[in-house]
């Protein structure tokens, strides 16, 4: 019984956040556009390099007015890294990409991706969509950062 009150107040703060980026959106100050859809599909979370949690993304995105939002971590490596996702991870961000959709996914499409490492091994399948990047290289058994 608790879980469903809790769950209600989030609906019942989604619903308001919304309401508040419609009246926004439609003002006289909103943006004159053809097309007034917002979207991201390059996120990164606590499950790679990033500091936010993904339900810290998805209220933000609510706020914003966004009606999309995509998650896309650093891909496992087959080597140590500090900013990668770890692949005993994988199963952890999958959960909690259905717990989001669940929670927001009427309010807020939620897909799930990868930030896709030349470096990296096997692409897991369930994926909505992979963002190709090369981070680093490998030479001899010496990893290089190309970042910094």
């Amino acid at each position: 019984m608790r879980l469903t009150r809790i769950i209600q107040k989030k609906r019942d703060v989604v619903k308001t956040l919304l309401k508040k980026a419609k009246e926004r959106n439609r003002g006289p100050g909103a943006p004159k556009t053809v097309m007034n859809y917002l979207s991201c599909i390059h996120t990164h979370t606590q499950f790679c390099d990033g500091k936010s949690t993904m339900e810290e993304f998805c209220i933000a995105a609510l706020e914003r007015g966004y009606r999309s939002l995509g998650f896309s971590p650093h891909s496992p490596l087959p080597y140590e890294s500090d900013w990668a996702m770890k692949q005993e991870d994988l199963a952890a961000y999958f959960g909690e990409i259905a717990r989001l959709s669940a929670l927001y996914g009427g309010d807020l499409e939620i897909l799930c991706g990868l930030e896709w490492d030349a470096e990296s091994e096997e692409l897991p399948g369930g994926l909505s969509y992979v963002i190709g990047s090369v981070h680093s290289f490998s030479k001899n058994g010496v990893h290089f950062s190309v970042d910094y």
